[in-house]
């Protein structure tokens, strides 16, 4: 995806968390013959998390690169993988990427969305604070420059508030992307789950229940652990088999109910996340925001509209008190939006590095999978049977 967006882009604005990838990223631009580019890495200043450190670099082709080092303020720096990458002012890919094999599963993560017109402006307001020009937006005499010279040090100040907006916008764009690829992922993974139960479910009650007479044919066998686990098991599944048949799934819904469910669940998912509302509402954002799971999960269109209605009421979406809306309140909002995005992308990697998923994404038709598992649940079967039960 990366390499596509870059193939079609002249131009280019990048911003890297301080983990040593710049020289990668040049290499990358210079493979996709990318006409000019501005690659900023940053880094923690030692004063605190409003500082930050950069190294830039701007190349042009036919003419020699420029570099410059300094601080910033009124931003906080990005963490190691994170990416920002603005092309051709028209398009942006926000999230994590890295160039080591053994860390990018689990820290590649990338979301590709069109910039507004109003994204541009404050890109436009970023290079020109910034005196550069990688996107071509500005006019520049580079003997009356003196920031144009092969190395300059630079400690700005008024660059921050205009890069807190930037990537606010960006990161908001970035979560919904996050939240429909998470919503799809859960629809797609309740889908497998229902239709294995229907499938499978049979077969599974008929082995746990086998296996309950197996373990308890007499009453030494009735007392054993073994025996108290298995009946256990049998009565939670019997008893789940039994909702899940009775309840329809999101997939059974007509269409037009199912794109309002999916509507609704999005929207509440971005008002009560716990890590997108202030500290004092977390507790309560984090029941509602369970609440709201759960009926997404059971196909639950009233629960969900109700527990919606909920979460207007509680506010959470409104400043906290303590923060004014300044530069301040501003970068306090975007930690919260990052830390976000943050548990976002850790509950897509749940769903994504499990064992069920794996299943979902290795085989084109489930069913030649739930053949396979029936076969191999007869032959436990056949195998307890076996034994005289």
């Amino acid at each position: 995806m990366l390499r596509e967006e870059l193939e079609k882009s002249a131009h280019c604005v990048l911003l890297v968390g301080g983990d040593g990838q710049g020289c990668a990223w040049e290499e990358l631009f210079e493979e996709f013959r990318v006409e000019s580019y501005l690659l900023i890495s940053t880094g923690q200043h030692e004063s605190g998390s409003t500082n930050t450190v950069f190294s830039a670099v701007q190349k042009t082709i036919g003419r020699e690169p420029v570099s410059r080092s300094g601080v910033l303020s009124g931003w906080p720096c990005l963490t190691a993988y994170e990416v920002i990458l603005i092309l051709d002012s028209a398009r942006s890919v926000v999230g994590a990427y890295t160039w080591q094999p053994q860390a990018k599963k689990a820290n590649a993560h990338l979301s590709v969305a069109t910039v507004t017109d109003a994204v541009s402006k404050l890109v436009r307001s970023f290079s020109e604070i910034f005196r550069l020009d990688p996107l071509g937006l500005l006019e520049e005499d580079s003997a009356n420059n003196p920031r144009s010279s092969q190395e300059s040090a630079l400690v700005i100040s008024d660059l921050g508030p205009t890069l807190v907006e930037m990537e606010s916008a960006l990161r908001e764009a970035q979560l919904l992307a996050l939240v429909d690829y998470h919503v799809e992922m859960e629809g797609t993974q309740n889908r497998f789950r229902r239709e294995k139960l229907q499938h499978l479910g049979p077969k599974v009650e008929e082995l746990l229940q086998l296996r309950c007479k197996s373990l308890g044919r007499d009453t030494a066998s009735q007392q054993s652990k073994a025996y108290e686990t298995a009946t256990r098991e049998y009565a939670r599944f019997s008893e789940s088999f039994k909702v899940a048949r009775e309840r329809p799934s999101v997939s059974e819904l007509p269409e037009d109910v199912h794109e309002e469910l999916k509507g609704l669940y999005k929207k509440g998912s971005l008002l009560c996340h716990p890590d997108r509302v202030p500290e004092e509402h977390k507790v309560r954002a984090t029941e509602l925001f369970q609440q709201l799971s759960a009926a997404y999960r059971e196909a639950d269109l009233e629960g969900v509209r109700e527990i919606l209605k909920r979460i207007d009421q509680e506010g959470f979406g409104t400043s906290s008190p303590q923060i004014p809306f300044n530069r301040v309140g501003a970068m306090v909002s975007l930690i919260r939006l990052r830390e976000a995005i943050a548990a976002k992308v850790n509950e897509v990697w749940e769903i994504f590095s499990s064992e069920e998923w794996q299943k979902v994404e290795e085989y084109d038709d489930w069913n030649s999978y739930f053949e396979e598992e029936q076969r191999r649940l007869d032959e436990e079967i056949d195998k307890i049977k076996g034994t005289g039960i």
